[in-house]
């Protein structure tokens, strides 16, 4: 059914078909010996049809499209809602721990200040008797001294033998003593209560951030395993220290050690929230990171980062970059990398790298589940070394 009056402006015929190619309203002339000879063309009605059917589909998307942006924008005023919700109480929790830190520190102070206290007014109370004392002393001193003067004005010789014996005491004066070292405040003994006060009050700290759901349990006690470190790392005595070594070792290396420049730690996290600092040259290559026990000891990897089984920060040519199963992303930085802080919550199954100097910088987060015990690992190549801060 034609559904327009129009007609064609070259055969003067009634605009019935549509060239789908030039997108053009054309006659049936135009068709047969026109300039649309062979293009594909629809009557109108057919061409109308399969346009609204097209815009149908079309409709349905946008409608669909229009819901998601709707859901959107609902999950997203949830998300902020939650993110208020959970920076008021984050922030509830936050002033109760300082709060509870400034009540412990004051309670702290007035027990030192009671020491000051007690010493001052025990040294004030000595030296006030003794002045009560003197002052006794003293008018007891000037009588005799003024009975001693009138007897330079007496003529009597027997009043002034008789006056004698009774003035002058039977030993010489003892001079007032001077202020000895119980008469100062001992400052040994206020050094030793305020050091003991600080203690413990850093050992109260952990029970505070527990009580206020802040506790992360500090791993500074981590040490480096020997028994895994490649013959080409070096240990500090105190096991805190890898660094990388120039050796040429004929020995048969046992399978626990990598054949890489890599070492783990001794103890491992397999449960809660833990924290570590990890101090790092500025020169060569490193890979600061954690590690399952199962990771592979030899081949390319068996790399920090280079496998299933590790999760690192890479430090290379002055570049930083987040590496798991060999996949890396490139981290940007605006100074130079000093400290390095590993936030391990194993349960949440995310571990954080964090820039560490003056201010906290996040610099990458790994989100997965873990299902072994982690280790830390450090792979330290060329002029450089890592250290395990205390």
């Amino acid at each position: 059914m034609e559904t327009t009056s129009e007609k064609c402006v070259v055969h003067q015929k009634i605009l019935g078909y549509y060239c789908t190619e030039d997108g053009a309203f054309i006659c049936e002339s135009c068709c047969i010996f026109g300039n649309h000879i062979g293009h594909r063309v629809e009557r109108l009605s057919n061409a109308s049809k399969h346009k609204m059917k097209a815009l149908q589909n079309i409709l349905q998307k946008l409608l669909s499209d229009a819901k998601n942006i709707d859901q959107t924008i609902d999950d997203l005023n949830i998300k902020m809602n939650e993110v208020q919700d959970n920076s008021m109480e984050m922030r509830r929790r936050a002033y109760n721990l300082f709060d509870d830190i400034r009540k412990l520190l004051d309670k702290l102070q007035d027990r030192v200040f009671k020491k000051f206290q007690e010493q001052k007014d025990n040294i004030l109370r000595k030296a006030s008797n003794r002045i009560q004392k003197m002052e006794k002393d003293k008018n007891e001193l000037q009588q005799k001294i003024l009975s001693i003067e009138k007897l330079f004005m007496a003529k009597d010789p027997t009043m002034i033998l008789n006056y004698y014996k009774n003035i002058i005491p039977p030993s010489p004066l003892s001079a007032p003593r001077k202020p000895d070292v119980e008469d100062k405040l001992d400052y040994e003994l206020i050094s030793v209560t305020l050091q003991n006060n600080l203690q413990h009050l850093v050992g109260a700290l952990p029970r505070l951030q527990q009580k206020n759901v802040f506790y992360v349990e500090c791993a500074s006690d981590t040490l480096l395993d020997v028994t895994t470190a490649s013959h080409r790392i070096g240990l500090s005595k105190d096991l805190k220290t890898a660094f990388h070594i120039n050796a040429n070792n004929s020995q048969p290396i046992s399978q626990n050690k990598f054949t890489f420049c890599q070492v783990l730690s001794t103890n491992c996290f397999k449960s809660g929230q833990h924290y570590l600092e990890v101090l790092v040259s500025d020169e060569g290559v490193w890979t600061i990171g954690l590690a399952y026990a199962s990771i592979k000891r030899r081949g390319t990897d068996s790399l920090v980062g280079c496998n299933d089984r590790s999760w690192g920060l890479c430090w290379m040519d002055g570049n930083l970059s987040a590496l798991h199963n060999s996949e890396s992303r490139a981290i940007p930085i605006d100074k130079p990398i000093e400290a390095i802080g590993l936030y391990l919550d194993y349960e949440a199954g995310r571990l954080s790298f964090y820039q560490v100097s003056n201010q906290i910088k996040l610099l990458h987060t790994f989100s997965t589940k873990f299902t072994e015990a982690l280790y830390l690992a450090f792979y330290v190549c060329g002029n450089t070394w890592a250290r395990i801060k205390v």
